[in-house]
């Protein structure tokens, strides 16, 4: 409508430039169509060339490289589009080849395509697959743009700072919007829905254009003098070229000179830059010049082409981009989640805020529900990327306020779930509250306890509650039952949603599956931790029980604690109890609906209980016979002890005397064989299971009477063989060497230093247990050589005896030590691991994020970063330190623990090092870190104070940018002028001002002089932009004058184009001869042309005003260029018209001489087809001449398609101004040539295929004449060579193989013949597959082929002959050369002198001669052998080569046997050099036998209770006796040295040194008992002073517990109370260090019995002070739990009387005026009357809880009574107060229900009323008066 009132001038203003239709112009609805059509059509051309090249710039990258010629076609088959798709994305899609059906085959490529870019998450809008099969031109079009928007577009995103996509779009603040799913509950209807605005995501998507822009803005920003370029679209702005070029300047300024771009037109200028850039730059040519050189360039081929840049050359001119953050995807996908979560949040809050549970808005909170689950999902998603990270842009600290949201909307959608089941009517909001309460009691989870007895309590109420609420399940699902099949279902009128029903069905059938399982999970806790508990009480006493024995009363006694603990307590059958019910509760609880993983896990501690179960009721139930046993094992040994005494001192006697009572007496020898068989079992088993000193003296009285039965024994039984005993002595001396060898190595690894290490303690532990499994071998092989001592005694001297003896018993104290040591070892180290492994991870974690922080303070004197993120990072890195100096302490800590388990030979002084070094690190980093922190916070207060003021400005910039900016063509410029006007008017003058003062004092306090550079850089750009906006806002005004000329010269160029396509119709229609149309066109034009004068001058004098004005801006002339080609262009179309009128006579002449053409081409074409196609002989020469006419054919034939198109084209030109009948014959004969051209070009490729397949048989035909002949070649040398060889002989292997590579050498010329050979008949057979081949072709290859397989089997009979022959050489030479090189090796050996240094070195001297003796048996066999092997080779041989053969073979025979004879002298020396050793050895055992009894001397004086100066004194006396023993180690260790043969040292001088080293042991351990006898005193003192000390604080601490605790009045008292209690309770800390210095320090003093008889009462009184604290807190703790519940009854009956008070204390005036919720009002009283009783009883409930309170603390029970009895008091006002409420309300319902009927009536009577109107529609004038009456009486 407003159209049709404008006036022109108005039009002329709002479209000044655009030669859009109007009704001035008289332009009807079918051009404008036209006009908008052509344009289409011309951007699409456009798009097709632009695209085409895009795609082919990609498809050269495919391998074989493709091309697009014709995009509409190329693309049908989807095989390109695919190969595009992979090339873009890296990515493999499959292509469909079927051949079933080829338009199946494309549509599903296509739709393979289509497919891959939605899974990509691109919007495909109204693409189908059939479209682009079907070549649907738009279509193709919008996909390949969706496609460079995605691939190249798009992904240029990331290289934009945030700020300036930010800038663009004003992101933040279009997020307020969303398309949230909760908008359907968010307004109260009423008024027209809200418009759903884009997300996050499409915010970003729309940046690419904005932001592609931007920065072509930016990078074309800075203009050279006298060079304006103005990017303001990808339109119009592109046409001239210059920015095209300018981009390039800015590459590289020396490609382009500006200065010579206004002297060119637009065409050149477009040339210019497209070569270049594709020359110089490597940017794909897509665009043409004319192309941009129209009205309206197209946007998005330009887009497409600029983007090239960007992605080549995104940062320019060396500029380096700001490290600002970058657009991801995760940011994005964050933006979505947040913004979702914001807007539901306030939904929420507005729900809750007007309590909104209307019971309609259910299905809402199903959707809500449902939306939130698949953000909760993407939140999920998006916190592993940060938490892996891959996921940089997003910071901690957003997560952690995602998270929160989160948790807050979920508490929110479930308080809006229980606030509409519980507000459901009757007992079905009785039945809704309890399903939440339900639902609550499944979701909770036990907390974790110290024990497992906290563990049960914990398990036991939960199983408690669980209990008390679904006790009531069953009457619940009735009561859901009844009310959703009565009337209750519906509220008032309105039906309750069936879903809330069906959900709260559906919620029933979840609840009873998940109580079962959550009951059979409680069920399994409390076995579990039952089963615990009994396991660790049977692990304890265990320890107790399993220790080594002392004597029989001890043995006694641990029996009988056994039995009362055991047997008479039932343990084991309650633990058995136990286990079984944990087993049924496990299995019942992996029958319950769990998760598999949960599954797996209590299936393995089932398994792994069960069997640790069994276990240790194995162990209880063998205790009891253990005990047992060793109790016999006592009495069995002590009665063999008393009976066998009396019978050796009778035996004795009766051997002095020598008399004949000796036969009588010994007559029952066997049964005391038997008794002292007995003993020894008994005793060694006693020696076995008790400790060492019952042990070593069960050992020493089982020594002494082993000796007598021995000496009686011997009488006895006589002599034994000496064989025998031979055999018994060797290996009772294996046995002992053994044991002591074994020994050395465990003692070494124990003693062996070790480096405080996890790995290498770790590793060191793995071979100490690895001893510790030896160790019972070990005690089994000296049980062996014990036997086999005990064998030896009797016929053995009494000297050897005593040595053998000795050598045991030290053999056994040593194995006893290694146990103990081992033991030790184990325990320590075990412990050790882990305070070592945490110390690793500590100085590991420490030491990384030292480094880290020293990169961040060295960042701060010379980075490039803003202070404000260096104060941001420094604050959120240095808050960590607390935490690293925990680290610390627990580092110290961990050090501590580890010294004090450290072993000797375990050095801890390197690990103190590292942590005082890390400390000292630490410490220096902290002092560093805070003498920055004031400097980085002044520099960011400074920092933040300048980004104000520039916000400030730049806002101000950009608005003045934004009308500066605007186009000049957009609206009408009188408006535009008055915008302008007003703008500019109110500038603010301190703006500028108080920028520069805050970067002046911004630059005095940076930091980085990278960063003061950019603020300064900063500065000056704000300072330019803003001088330059007011510079250029006076400018604007003359731009604006020159448009309403520009519009009246438009019209005037519509109207001549006009009037030259009504010309064009005339002509083409015939409708008036050419000379009138001449006559006419002359008349009309010249009149225009006038007048285009007359403008022309006016707008070029106004284009001088503006370049006065405005110098260097040559846009106005630029504009005057465009017009002025306007006018050219109206001129030339002009031309063009006048043309037409006297063409036509000549066209036709040359129309004819191209037919003629034609008709030659396909004559000959045919003709010389005809030829190629007849059949063809080997030899034939004419095939060659036609070829070469059918190629001039080929070659002629684009140039013939030509013709026929100029044919096409000319005659459709000529039939506009020809007659009919002339045009129906030229196009008939054109229609004639023109098949007879598609089936000759039809032809062309058959014809060309026969061509190439007849020359390539040829050329095939010579070819393998060459292979032929070079066959034949290779027989006859293989001849020649078969009768050389006949003539030559082998006389070595070296000959052999030299004959037999000359022949192989020979036969490598074949292989390149087998390649020749092999390529020529695949070849042939290629050729011959083709159908076109000649006949001749067969015979030739079959010939080729019989030919070279005779070749092949004659080379492989003569190569075998010669193989077998080297092969006969090389057996002579692998027999003789072993034996060689055996005696060259061996030769040294026997000649070498002995270097012995062990007893090991020595028997692999024997052991190794002698196996040298072996082994020249073995080789004297072998010469056998080559004896015989000779014999064969003699044949092939000359004369000379075989004797040469045979006198090789008795010189290795020869040396053989002075080998042998060498070997026998050298093991006869080596035997003797063994028994000399073995003598030292002996002689080295006495002295250690020696220093044991010292070393039980010097026991024997630690344990005396003697006077400790006689003590000292008798170690004196030990210390001179040891001293004089070092004069026989110093004589045996020159006896060694002169053992012949010894290279020292040896193991028996280690040996000598482990002697040495053990009369060192003794020595310091006597020198170190004289200095610790006078240190007891010391102990005493400090022991008594703790005792002291410790009673104060024990005293202080009872008379403390004596004070009563204060009345409390609620739980925050009580809490007081409890802190007050445990403040105290930590002061006793010093009591229980001053008990454990007293139980270290008991040990160390004189009368360590006495001493530990204080420790224990001064333990049991703290134990008593312990239990007096625990008992008074878990009276504070439950009187804590009472307060909780007792507040949390009162503020339940406090909620009901506010409730009922805020019902019946509202505004009697201000009563609803629906009446549902009146009757909802009344309905809520009366259930709330219900309750007061209720209420009341909880009142009374509550004051008999206060006593039981009174019971656990003193209560102030006057206050707390107080309170109860005022809510008694309210609470019986209730009911008046609630009569009187619903008397009220019940009136105001009544007046509505009155209302109500009234206005039904009255609608009744209106229906009636116009139904009586409609009946008396035709009532006359007369009948007016009765009508009337009719009506009234009606109503």
């Amino acid at each position: 409508m407003a159209s049709g009132t404008t006036n022109g001038d108005d039009a002329d203003l709002r479209a000044p430039r655009r030669r859009q239709p109007s009704q001035r112009l008289g332009i009807s609805g079918y051009e404008i169509h036209r006009a908008v059509q052509a344009l289409q059509d011309q951007h699409q051309t456009v798009q097709k060339r632009t695209f085409t090249r895009w795609m082919n710039s990609h498809l050269c990258k495919w391998r074989p490289p493709l091309e697009v010629n014709d995009l509409y076609e190329d693309i049908r088959d989807g095989t390109k589009l695919i190969a595009l798709l992979q090339i873009l994305s890296g990515e493999r899609l499959v292509t469909e080849t079927s051949r079933r059906s080829q338009r199946f085959g494309h549509l599903t490529n296509i739709q393979t395509a289509l497919a891959f870019l939605e899974n990509k998450k691109i919007k495909l809008v109204n693409i189908n697959p059939t479209d682009v099969v079907d070549g649907n031109r738009s279509i193709i079009l919008g996909l390949l743009w969706k496609i460079i928007l995605c691939f190249q577009i798009h992904r240029l995103l990331p290289i934009f700072p945030i700020e300036e996509l930010t800038n663009n779009l004003a992101f933040a603040s279009d997020l307020s919007t969303s398309t949230s799913s909760i908008d359907s509950f968010a307004t109260d209807g009423g008024g027209p829905p809200k418009k759903k605005k884009a997300g996050a995501r499409s915010k970003w998507k729309g940046a690419a254009k904005k932001a592609l822009l931007q920065w072509v803005k930016k990078k074309t920003a800075s203009n050279p003098e006298g060079f304006n370029i103005a990017v303001k679209d990808f339109g119009p702005s592109w046409r001239d070229g210059g920015a095209f070029n300018k981009m390039i300047y800015t590459i590289q300024p020396e490609l382009v000179d500006l200065d010579q771009l206004g002297r060119h037109t637009n065409t050149e200028n477009l040339e210019h830059a497209f070569q270049v850039a594709e020359k110089h730059l490597g940017i794909p040519r897509l665009l043409e010049p004319e192309d941009v050189d129209v009205d309206r360039p197209d946007e998005k081929s330009i887009m497409t082409y600029v983007a090239q840049f960007v992605t080549k050359y995104a940062t320019l001119s060396g500029e380096t981009e700001v490290d600002a953050p970058q657009v991801d995807e995760n940011t994005i996908q964050y933006e979505e989640v947040m913004f979702w979560l914001s807007e539901a949040e306030e939904k929420l809050a507005e729900v809750h805020k007007r309590f909104r549970y209307r019971h309609q808005d259910y299905p809402d909170r199903l959707e809500l529900r449902a939306k939130f689950g698949e953000i909760d999902d993407q939140a999920q998603l998006l916190r592993d990327k940060w938490a892996d990270g891959q996921a940089s842009s997003i910071s901690e600290q957003q997560i952690e306020q995602m998270d929160n949201l989160l948790n807050k909307i979920d508490k929110s959608v479930k308080k809006w779930h229980r606030e509409l089941d519980s507000r459901l009517p009757g007992q079905l909001g009785e039945v809704g509250a309890w399903l939440h309460e339900a639902e609550e009691i499944l979701s909770r989870k036990y907390d974790d306890a110290a024990n497992e007895e906290e563990i049960a309590v914990v398990v036991k109420k939960q199983m408690d509650e669980h209990r008390a609420v679904f006790k009531n399940k069953k009457i619940m699902e009735q009561m859901f039952q009844r009310s959703r099949s009565t009337r209750q279902s519906r509220i008032g009128q309105q039906q309750i949603p069936k879903e809330q029903l069906d959900d709260m069905s559906q919620r029933f059938s979840r609840i009873t599956t998940e109580s079962a399982s959550r009951m059979a999970q409680l069920e399994f806790m409390e076995a579990k931790s039952q089963t615990l508990g009994f396991l660790a009480t049977a692990e304890t006493m265990l320890k107790q029980w399993t220790v080594k024995y002392g004597r029989k009363p001890s043995v006694d006694v641990l029996l009988q604690n056994y039995k009362e603990t055991i047997g008479n307590g039932n343990f084991i059958q309650k633990f058995k109890t136990a286990s079984e019910k944990l087993l049924r509760s496990g299995e019942a609880y992996l029958a319950s609906d769990i998760p598999p993983e949960e599954k797996d896990l209590v299936r393995k501690f089932l398994e792994d209980k069960e069997a640790q179960v069994a276990n240790v009721s194995i162990e209880l139930q063998s205790v009891e016979s253990m005990l047992e046993e060793v109790g016999a094992g006592w009495q069995q040994y002590e009665e063999c002890v008393a009976r066998l005494q009396p019978w050796l001192d009778q035996a004795e006697q009766i051997i002095k005397t020598k008399g004949k009572k000796g036969k009588d007496f010994f007559h029952d020898l066997p049964s005391w064989v038997q008794t002292h068989a007995t003993m020894n079992a008994s005793g060694n088993f006693l020696i076995e299971t008790c400790d060492e000193n019952v042990s070593k003296d069960v050992k020493q009285q089982l020594l002494l009477l082993n000796g007598r039965w021995k000496q009686v024994y011997e009488v006895c039984k006589g002599y034994m063989r000496e064989e025998e005993l031979a055999r018994m002595r060797e290996e009772f001396h294996i046995g002992i060497s053994g044991l002591q060898k074994w020994l050395d190595n465990v003692e070494s690894t124990v003693t062996q230093p070790t480096p405080m290490e996890y790995h290498l303690v770790k590793e060191n532990l793995q071979d100490i247990e690895d001893i510790r499994d030896e160790i019972h071998q070990a005690e089994e092989k000296y049980k062996q050589v014990s036997k086999l001592a005990q064998g030896l005694v009797k016929d053995t001297p009494q000297e050897e005896v005593n040595e053998m003896l000795v050598t045991m018993t030290k053999i056994k104290d040593r194995l006893l030590k290694a146990r103990g040591d081992v033991n030790q070892y184990i325990g320590n180290s075990s412990k050790m691991l882990e305070p070592l492994q945490d110390i690793g991870e500590n100085l590991a974690t420490l030491d990384g994020w030292l480094i880290e922080a020293q990169e961040i303070l060295n960042e701060y004197g010379n980075s490039d970063k803003d202070v404000e993120s260096m104060y941001q990072k420094h604050q959120q890195f240095f808050a960590k330190t607390k935490e690293q100096q925990k680290k610390l302490a627990e580092l110290g800590q961990a050090l501590e623990k580890t010294k004090s388990l450290a072993l000797p030979g375990m050095d801890t002084a390197q690990l103190q090092d590292k942590v005082t070094e890390i400390s000292a690190k630490l410490q220096l980093c902290v002092s560093q870190a805070n003498e920055w922190k004031p400097k980085l916070k002044a520099g960011t207060e400074t920092s933040r104070e300048y980004k104000k003021h520039l916000g400030s400005i730049q806002r101000w910039i950009q608005h003045a940018e934004k009308i500066l900016s605007k186009p000049l063509d957009e609206e009408a410029p009188r408006k535009l002028m008055k915008e302008h006007q007003e703008f500019f008017a109110e500038v603010d003058p301190s703006l500028l001002p108080a920028f520069l003062e805050a970067s002046k004092k911004l630059q005095e306090s940076q930091i980085s002089e990278s960063e003061k550079s950019k603020v300064n850089e900063m500065t000056n750009q704000m300072q330019h932009e803003y001088s330059s906006a007011l510079k250029r806002s006076t400018q604007r005004l003359l731009k604006l004058k020159f448009l309403e000329a520009e519009d009246e010269f438009s019209a005037l160029i519509a109207t001549c184009n006009m009037q030259l396509d009504d010309e064009e119709n005339q002509l083409s229609r015939k409708t008036k001869e050419n000379e009138e149309l001449l006559v006419e066109h002359k008349a009309n034009f010249d009149e225009s042309f006038k007048q285009f004068d007359k403008l022309m001058n006016t707008m070029e004098s106004l284009c001088d005003n503006l370049r006065e004005s405005v110098p260097g801006d040559h846009t106005w002339t630029k504009k005057l260029t465009e017009l002025r080609e306007e006018h050219e262009d109206v001129v030339t179309a002009e031309e063009e018209m006048f043309m037409k009128l006297t063409e036509l006579p000549e066209k036709w002449q040359e129309f004819d001489k191209k037919m003629a053409t034609v008709k030659d081409w396909v004559k000959q074409s045919e003709n010389v087809m005809e030829t190629v196609h007849k059949p063809v002989e080997a030899d034939s020469d004419d095939f060659n001449t036609q070829a070469e006419k059918f190629k001039a054919i080929s070659s002629a034939k684009d140039e013939h398609l030509s013709t026929l198109e100029w044919l096409s084209a000319t005659l459709v030109d000529l039939a506009k101004h020809s007659r009919p009948e002339d045009i129906e014959k030229h196009q008939e004969t054109l229609m004639r040539l023109t098949a007879s051209s598609k089936s000759v070009i039809n032809a062309l490729p058959i014809t060309e295929k026969r061509v190439e397949s007849v020359q390539m048989c040829l050329e095939y035909k010579d070819r393998i004449q060459e292979t032929v002949s070079a066959i034949d070649q290779e027989l006859e040398e293989i001849n020649n060579f078969n009768e050389e060889m006949k003539s030559k002989p082998v006389d070595s292997c070296e000959d052999a193989e030299k004959t037999l590579s000359h022949f192989q050498n020979m036969m490598n010329a074949l292989e390149a013949i087998s390649v020749q050979v092999n390529e020529d008949v695949n070849l042939g057979k290629e050729l011959h597959a083709d159908e076109q081949c000649p006949t001749f072709l067969y015979s030739e290859v079959s010939g080729l082929e019989k030919k070279w397989d005779k070749l092949q089997d004659v080379a492989a009979q003569r190569e075998k002959e010669l193989e077998e022959t080297v092969q006969a050489w090389k057996a002579h030479t692998d027999i003789l050369t072993p034996i060689q090189d055996f005696i060259s090796q061996t030769i040294p050996v026997i000649e070498a002198r002995l270097r012995l240094s062990n007893i090991n070195s020595i028997n692999q001297e024997i052991a190794t001669k002698t196996a040298m003796q072996d082994q020249v048996d073995h080789a004297l066999k072998g010469m056998k052998l080559a004896e015989a092997n000779i014999a064969v080779l003699s044949k092939k041989s000359s004369k000379e080569g075989a004797e040469s053969l045979k006198k090789e073979l008795n010189e290795i025979t020869e040396k053989l046997e002075k080998v042998k004879s060498a070997l026998n002298e050298g093991i006869a020396k080596a035997q003797g050099i063994k028994k000399e050793w073995m003598n030292c050895e002996e002689e080295m055992d006495g002295v250690v036998q020696w220093t044991q009894e010292i070393g039980t001397k010097i026991s024997a004086i630690e344990q005396s209770q003697e006077n400790p100066e006689i003590q000292f004194t008798q170690a004196q006396e030990t210390v001179g006796s040891i001293l004089a023993k070092s004069q026989e180690l110093s004589q045996l260790e020159e006896r060694i040295n002169q053992i012949e043969g010894l290279e020292s040292p040896t193991t028996l001088h280690a040996t000598l040194a482990t002697v040495r080293g053990k009369w060192e042991q003794v020595h310091n351990r006597a020198q170190n008992l004289v200095t610790s006898l006078g240190e007891n005193l010391s102990h005493q003192e400090k022991f008594e002073s703790t005792v002291q000390q410790v009673e104060e604080n024990l005293l202080a601490a009872e008379q403390h517990f004596q004070v009563e605790l204060d009345p409390c009045e609620s739980s925050e008292d009580v809490q007081d109370r409890k802190d007050e209690h445990l403040k105290f309770t930590h002061t006793l800390e010093q009591v229980k260090l001053g008990l454990t210095t007293l139980q270290s320090e008991a040990k160390l003093i004189k009368d360590p019995a006495k001493a530990q008889s204080k420790r224990h009462q001064l333990q049991q009184r703290y134990a008593d002070i312990i239990n007096f604290i625990k008992a008074r807190t878990h009276n504070l703790d439950e009187a804590i739990q009472k307060f909780q519940d007792y507040e949390k009854k009162v503020n339940k009956v406090k909620q009901y009387i506010e409730r009922c008070d805020e019902i019946v204390s509202a505004d009697h005036s201000a009563l609803p005026g629906d009446p549902q919720k009146l009757q909802h009002e009344l309905q809520v009283a009366d259930k709330l009357c219900s309750e007061i009783q209720f209420h009341k009883e909880s009142l009374q409930e509550l004051r008999e809880f206060i006593d039981e309170i009174d019971q656990n603390v003193p209560v102030s029970t006057d206050n707390v009574l107080t309170e109860i009895n005022a809510m008694e008091v309210l609470l019986n006002d209730l009911p008046q107060q609630f009569a009187d409420r619903k008397r009220i309300v019940s009136a105001a319902l009544a007046s509505h229900t009155q209302y109500n009927d009234t206005i039904e009536r009255y609608t009744i009577w209106l229906l009636n009323f116009e139904k009586s109107l409609r009946s008396t529609t035709d009532v006359y004038l007369d009948d007016v008066p009765l009508a009337v009456n009719v009506i009234k009486v009606g109503y």
